[in-house]
């Protein structure tokens, strides 16, 4: 455990949509950033990107005015303890579609989930992709949290639409969710954890969830009753001391706390 003056918490946005193929949709990702940096100033907010088949978003967060957007190459890591070393201090993970990536780099990613439990712990955020056809995408969360739904038949491009939490929280608008084909839905996850934010409109599917103020513990992401000053920081059982280390470093660098 971490002892801390105050407990951090991440927040995290999945989707079904491979907004990173295409541009970023309309500005979909920039809004989605801005739903996931909450309170912390777009200048302030550090981006890593785990890089794949997709084009670079650098220049247009750039453009966007956020702080410093870093390319993470998975395949050319050596070890946990790296990996988590290249995210410390950063705000957010950026994870694009599943195709930007091999099975190998899935598997890579997933290996890291105790250090990326401990950056989410720490008040980091995540953007994930859509996991097309590769079932275990989202396993670098814990099992309960959510997992990829089947693929929508035909990849349609168009019927998206917000639910009302998502208009009030991230306000995607028709040409951020429509013109694009689009892939796996979700039909497991946390609604505890979890807000639907986006639903396939002739079917009701759920293509988007957004999830504000989580902690990860116990192979759960937890966001109710995350308490207060002169506590403990819940993290995973199988975080090493590096890990561990490296959280608290950087507890350092995040501004955002339960209260």
């Amino acid at each position: 455990m971490l002892a801390s003056s105050a407990t951090f918490a991440g927040n995290a946005y999945l989707t079904g949509h491979d907004i990173l193929l295409h541009g970023g949709q309309s500005g979909y990702d920039v809004a989605i950033l801005d739903y996931l940096r909450e309170g912390i100033a777009r200048a302030d907010y550090d981006i890593i990107f785990i890089n794949g088949g997709v084009t670079n978003p650098t220049s247009r967060y750039d453009a966007a005015g956020f702080g410093s957007t870093t390319t993470l190459e998975l395949g050319t890591i050596n070890s946990a303890a790296e990996f988590a070393a290249a995210i410390a201090g950063a705000d957010a993970i950026v994870y694009p579609w599943a195709p930007a990536h091999t099975a190998a780099d899935v598997a890579e990613f997933n290996s890291y989930s105790a250090e990326i439990a401990a950056f989410f712990n720490a008040g980091g955020d995540i953007f994930a992709n859509s996991s097309i056809n590769k079932p275990t995408y989202y396993d670098f969360l814990p099992p309960s949290a959510a997992a990829s739904g089947p693929n929508l038949p035909g990849n349609p491009s168009n019927g998206f639409v917000a639910t009302p939490e998502g208009l009030a929280q991230v306000g995607m608008t028709n040409d951020m969710m429509n013109g694009d084909p689009t892939h796996n839905t979700f039909t497991s996850f946390d609604p505890g954890a979890f807000t639907v934010m986006e639903r396939y409109g002739p079917t009701n599917e759920i293509i988007s969830l957004g999830l504000r103020g989580g902690v990860i513990t116990d192979d759960i992401i937890v966001t109710d009753d995350i308490v207060t000053d002169d506590s403990t920081v819940p993290v995973p059982g199988t975080v090493g001391i590096m890990g561990l280390a490296l959280a608290a470093l950087a507890m350092i660098r995040r501004r955002r706390s339960i209260r």
